[in-house]
């Protein structure tokens, strides 16, 4: 059994390994593809003298391959979505062994000692936002609009040395904010976050559940996001509303860390996860728990009667909207609850105001720690070479790659899916009643709300809490993740999975046309089909499908209706 305890050392006590960054510039492909595919030259950066800019691919290549950058960590920004392209397709090319793995959508690299990091996965935002936010002082130039579909006419020297110097200034700047809050710059934010609190924060040893156990099988059934759902697709004047960080408030209270082991009961412990049959009145315009087909798929709110594991807090949430009989227990999973994070959240949320980097960093930090809590068991490394002594699946025969399950995470004490799946729990109830106080709801996501009346209640910035984020003067909603919001002094349009400057295109996308998009196989994706790693993007056809996880007029779906079609 894994247990969980304190990292011994601050981080002064640390080393860091050097770090560098690169870029890879290029220009459209000659058949008017929406990306950049043709090879223009490279940059390599590490804080000494001036960026070097280098046009022959092979050299660049070589140049991070040498001596000078082994045992580096080096940065590209975004690098899983477009720089590590050109870097496995040279790789393959001259037959260079490496291996890799992937951290939700980021692909991270070892070739002979180097680590290939992608930025993206420390500083989740734009390069240019980045630099503002933490204060660099060199900024992403400004381009022309035309810049990347004419780019050889452009000085593309100085855009990609001005990239470079503020990618390593932000790392650097990022390296020291953490330090300064006592922990060490880790390859995510997730586990930059866990690193902090373990060294700082942890109290106590606790023995957590192992990766084998019963309980936490039932824990991942009952692990599930953010509720996001569009109730109402139009209002005119209302209000938007957001709760001051839930998912760490929802931390501030005890979670289930020791397993007490599961068995038919049925009455309701104090904490951990029960297997009931619930029971959601038909005539609910607001279902209060999530239901889904299975693990991964997607998630609804429905009405009706099924069964299944969920947490304690829910459970009990239920109950008190519908009554005793709303939830009948069969079996329990108790848990010892602990206050493992109260002191972190407390700390980081005030550092979060403090001017400059560190406060910055701490907001990042508050909202990253829950879900390494929930993360995946299953990993699989990318391996080119010679042939690994496990098991593996063959990646891509013409290249020699392999895909080789890993058992690295089954004794990781950090992996706690229970604790990850209270924190959520107690987010969605949060937010379930605030849509209960809405005179006219139309629409959540995760930590917000937006109603078309006005909402009766007074605004704060105590943590938990809810404030008003804008007055709203109309609103669509077309699908979860899918909206165009007029407030007073502005307009958001916004629609996940598409291109976010192209105005006209996302427009017409929320009227309901088809529009014509480009996409970036991913690197494993080529691979599988044959396809060149830095080839070009593939045209895609793309229209909504109206109402996500409801009815297109806003009712919620009938459980029984959910198990029984495709929807």
């Amino acid at each position: 059994m894994p247990t969980l305890t304190r990292l011994s050392g601050r981080r002064s006590a640390l080393k860091e390994s050097p770090f560098a960054v690169w870029d890879v510039e290029a220009e459209p492909a000659l058949d008017g593809e929406p990306v950049n595919t043709k090879w223009l030259g490279g940059g390599l950066y590490d804080g000494s003298g001036n960026p070097r800019v280098i046009r022959d691919r092979n050299r660049f290549f070589e140049a991070m391959l040498s001596d000078r950058y082994k045992g580096h960590w080096l940065y590209a920004h975004n690098g899983s979505g477009y720089d590590f392209r050109y870097l496995v397709a040279w790789l393959l090319k001259r037959g260079v062994p490496f291996t890799g793995f992937s951290a939700g959508s980021r692909l991270f690299l070892e070739v002979e000692g180097r680590h290939f990091l992608d930025s993206m996965a420390v500083l989740p935002m734009s390069l240019r936002e980045a630099a503002e936010k933490l204060g660099a002082h060199y900024k992403k130039h400004e381009v022309p609009p035309d810049f990347y579909k004419n780019i050889k006419k452009y000085d593309w020297h100085t855009y990609l040395e001005g990239d470079l110097r503020a990618l390593y200034e932000c790392i650097a700047i990022l390296r020291h904010a953490v330090s300064e809050l006592g922990g060490r710059l880790k390859r995510t934010l997730a586990s930059t976050a866990v690193d902090l609190w373990q060294r700082c924060y942890l109290t106590g040893r606790y023995d957590v559940p192992s990766h084998d156990d019963d309980v936490e099988h039932y824990a991942r059934e009952a692990y599930a996001g953010g509720r996001c759902e569009v109730i109402k697709r139009h209002i005119g004047e209302g209000e938007y509303w957001d709760i001051n960080s839930s998912y760490p408030h929802a931390m501030l209270t005890p979670v289930p860390v020791v397993s007490l082991g599961a068995r038919p009961d049925t009455v309701l412990p104090d904490s951990g996860l029960v297997y009931a049959r619930y029971d959601i009145p038909t005539d609910e315009t607001i279902p209060p728990l999530f239901w889904r087909k299975e693990r991964g798929s997607r998630l609804y709110h429905p009405t009706g009667t099924w069964e299944g594991w969920r947490t304690v807090d829910e459970a009990r949430y239920v109950r008190s909207l519908y009554g005793t009989d709303a939830v009948k227990i069969s079996s329990i999973a108790p848990f010892q609850a602990v206050d493992l994070f109260s002191s972190y959240v407390h700390d980081l949320y005030a550092k979060r105001l403090v001017p400059g980097p560190v406060g910055v960093v701490a907001k990042r930090l508050l909202n990253s720690l829950y879900g390494r809590t929930g993360m995946s068991r299953e990993r699989e490394r990318i391996v080119h070479g010679e042939l690994p002594p496990r098991p593996v699946k063959l990646l891509s025969r013409d290249h020699g790659l392999w895909l080789e399950p890993t058992k690295s995470m089954e004794h990781n004490a950090t992996i706690m899916p229970a604790v990850a799946a209270t924190i959520t729990a107690r987010g969605r109830i949060s937010v379930d009643r605030l849509l209960r106080k809405a005179p006219d709801p139309a629409y959540c996501d995760t930590d917000s709300v937006v109603t078309g009346g006005h909402m009766p209640l007074e605004q704060t910035k105590d943590l938990g809490g809810a404030k008003r984020e804008a007055e709203v003067v109309s609103a669509t909603f077309v699908a979860p993740k899918a909206y165009r919001i007029v407030e007073r002094t502005a307009t958001t349009v916004h629609a996940k999975g598409m291109p976010r400057k192209e105005a006209q295109l996302l427009a017409d996308y929320l009227d309901g046309k088809p529009v014509r998009v480009g996409r970036i196989p991913g690197i494993r994706e080529s691979l599988r089909r044959g396809l060149p790693v830095d080839g070009a993007a593939e045209w895609q056809e793309r229209r909504h499908a109206a109402g996500g996880n409801r009815h297109p007029d806003g009712r919620p779906y009938r459980v029984e209706e959910l198990t029984v079609s495709a929807v």
